[in-house]
């Protein structure tokens, strides 16, 4: 593993989206939270009550604390966007050695997800990928969390509830504003991995595209 896979590996963590019903989410949580116990990892209740209280995320989180002996020492969180769905939060790198390299932290984060997350998700029955917008595709951090909010209050829904319009809404508006760049195949391809059908999901890509040509279309009328 070379310095750009480990940087990819550890953005990985943020990508995990684990889905199911609502008590096989309740029992897997706690199940991880045994198995990195068992590994000395310790649940971090202070980082946890920070993150609740940040605008814009979500009020459920479960961070926790540790490493490898003489190895780097993480914070890994997970967030329960909703009673069927977890994502892996954020992470940060609490304590290394001046020689640690980025393949150390990339080995820690794929340990918990090989050795704990994954395994754990599959013996409750739950879903997990790792859903993401390719290469192609120019996405800020606005816009992405726009888009993260809107697909985990929906789920796959179609068509779309009304209560999911503003949501949307929010969504294009933030990627005009951010001159975001989504790439057709790749929009279309990260709907389908988050929960929906290829019917809707090229349905839903078409209209994002329909909808910020007319808003930029009419912000270039009102400027002109």
């Amino acid at each position: 593993m070379d310095g750009l896979e480990a940087i990819e590996t550890i953005n990985s963590w943020r990508r995990i989206l684990i889905e199911g019903k609502p008590d096989q989410m309740d029992r897997m949580l706690a199940d991880v939270e045994r198995r990195l116990s068992e590994k000395g990892w310790t649940r971090e209740p202070h980082i946890e009550a920070k993150m609740e209280r940040a605008p814009n995320h979500a009020t459920r989180w479960q961070c926790f604390v540790g490493g490898p002996r003489n190895g780097p020492n993480l914070m890994l969180g997970l967030t329960r966007v909703s009673d069927r769905r977890v994502r892996g939060g954020t992470y940060s790198l609490i304590d290394c050695s001046p020689a640690m390299r980025r393949t150390d932290v990339a080995e820690v984060v794929v340990d918990v997800m090989k050795e704990v997350v994954t395994p754990s998700a599959s013996s409750f029955g739950l879903k997990v990928t790792f859903p993401r917008l390719g290469r192609l595709s120019r996405v800020p951090p606005t816009t992405a969390a726009a888009l993260l909010r809107f697909s985990d209050s929906v789920a796959g829904m179609w068509p779309l509830p009304p209560e999911s319009q503003p949501l949307w809404r929010h969504f294009v508006f933030d990627a005009c504003r951010e001159d975001a760049a989504f790439d057709v195949g790749e929009l279309s391809d990260w709907f389908v991995t988050n929960g929906w059908s290829s019917e809707a999901s090229n349905a839903l890509t078409e209209r994002f595209i329909d909808e910020a040509d007319l808003i930029t279309e009419y912000e270039e009328d009102s400027e002109s």
